[in-house]
Formats: structure tokens, C-alpha cells, sequence
């Protein structure tokens, strides 16, 4: 899809083809899909994020090499899937249900989609990245606007460490509507 043609994200487009900047995000043909791409609207959320914090919410890895690959095919005018991470909210989720004040914070427990933030940041092409949000057990009934929001500010703990990653989103897409989180 030329880039002219792809839209900003918004609630409609979040599984199928949207732009940011230069690069379009094709859930069913961009390099790195997976089926989970395409049915974010049943599965959880997408969310707006700085590429840099997606990084910091994943596992530390020297993706140099891949990113310099895929920065390349992105240049070509090649598309790319949303990245996506996988969440634990067990906890949180209970907590929340049963109004437990100490509302445990979830943590990142798997992730796809590094190389491509890499050569997002490499390319310069757009600051901000969209992302899939999953959760065992959990679907996007699950949420509401308070649980989201909650989840935004309280943080996420690092995939594989305990290191508080505060405010990662700046806007969810979720249900059909557009929660814009980002203090300006």
C-alpha cells in the first residue's frame, strides 16, 4: 500500500493498514505478521508508544545486524507488522476486580518485534511505534477505561527484570475508541 494512501492509527484501522510518519503497518502482508495482528480488536489494545520505551519494556538484545536488514526493506518501501508485547495481569486484574488498593504492577513476559523498533530508531522515520498489547487469560472485554489507564500509570515491569517502566503508552486504541494518555 503506497504510503499516501495508509491513514494514522485510529480504533478502525489498528488491525489491518496504517501509517506513521513514512512507514505503514500492514497486519496481514508487513513483514514480521503474525494471526495475533489481526484480531488485536478481540485479543486486547494497541497503543501508541515512543520506540524507545517498547525497548525498555523488553528484554536487552543487540538486534544491530537485524535492524540494519530490515531498515533497509523498509526503505524499499517494504511494510512492516506492529510489534507486539505479551502482558502477566493476573494480579492486577484481580485486584482491581475485588478493589484491592495494592494493585501489584504487571510485568512484560514476551515480546516481537525488536528488530523492527530498532530500525525504526535507526531510520528516524517516526518517533513513536504501534504496538499490540496482549494478556493470558485476558481479552478486550477484560478492560475498561479505568483498568487502562491504571495500567499506563502505575507501569510495567521490565520482561525478564523487576526495572519500573513508568507511562509507556501515550494513546490506546481499544474497543473502538481512542484513549489519549500523553500529558501534554
Amino acid at each position: 500500500m503506497k504510503i499516501s494512501i495508509a491513514l494514522d492509527p485510529n480504533p478502525e484501522n489498528i488491525e489491518s493498514v496504517c501509517r506513521i510518519g513514512n512507514v505503514v503497518f500492514d497486519q496481514t502482508n508487513g513483514m514480521g505478521e503474525t494471526p495475533n495482528n489481526r484480531n488485536v480488536i478481540y485479543k486486547g489494545f494497541a497503543a501508541l508508544m515512543p520506540c524507545s520505551k517498547f525497548l525498555e519494556l523488553v528484554a536487552p538484545a543487540n538486534r544491530d545486524e537485524d535492524a540494519a536488514k530490515i531498515a533497509s526493506r523498509i526503505e524499499n518501501g517494504e511494510s512492516i507488522a506492529s510489534p507486539f508485547i505479551e502482558l502477566d495481569l493476573n494480579g492486577f486484574m484481580t485486584a482491581i476486580e475485588e478493589e484491592d488498593p495494592n494493585i501489584p504492577i504487571p510485568e512484560v513476559v514476551g515480546h516481537e518485534g525488536r528488530g523492527r523498533v530498532f530500525a525504526l530508531m535507526k531510520l528516524n522515520h517516526s518517533k513513536h511505534v504501534l504496538v499490540h498489547v496482549f494478556a493470558s487469560h485476558f481479552r478486550a472485554r477484560h478492560f475498561d477505561d479505568v483498568s487502562l489507564r491504571l495500567l499506563n500509570d502505575n507501569g510495567l515491569y521490565q520482561e525478564k527484570s523487576k526495572k519500573l517502566i513508568t507511562k509507556p503508552f501515550d494513546t490506546i486504541f481499544w474497543r473502538g475508541t481512542r484513549l489519549e494518555l500523553k500529558v501534554i
